[in-house]
């Protein structure tokens, strides 16, 4: 939550349809941690993350009995993938790619998982 780059990739996403995205929370920023947790233990997480990266908008601080093990797991996850920074994207078929990316660049990265004529990314303005 503490990427610029994050920010910026995730403004892409927010414009792009007819694709599937999973975001998982791993705060590598110095002081990222605390801003992960109020994320992950907002009441609707996906609005909180949506909020803070497309506008700015803080999360409200997590209730203390709220576990942010999660967040731990997806660091040990991105350890084994051997994500060296954010945003990585993969791709359904493993493609890994380090680094925003604008709508152009991205939706020609993905279009590359399937045959031209099967394509159809569609975008919002």
């Amino acid at each position: 939550p503490g990427c610029g780059y994050c920010k910026q990739m995730e403004k892409v996403l927010d414009g792009m349809t007819d694709i599937r995205i999973q975001t998982w929370l791993i705060p590598l920023q110095p002081g990222s941690d605390a801003l992960a947790k109020a994320i992950w233990c907002a009441s609707d997480p996906a609005k909180a993350w949506r909020d803070w990266m497309v506008s700015g908008i803080q999360p409200p601080r997590p209730a203390a009995s709220c576990s942010s093990a999660a967040i731990a797991r997806n660091g040990s996850l991105a350890e084994r993938l051997q994500t060296v920074g954010t945003p990585t994207v993969i791709s359904a078929s493993g493609r890994v790619h380090s680094g925003a990316m604008g709508r152009e660049e991205l939706a020609t990265w993905l279009a590359l998982e399937h045959s031209p004529s099967t394509v159809s990314i569609s975008t919002k303005d």
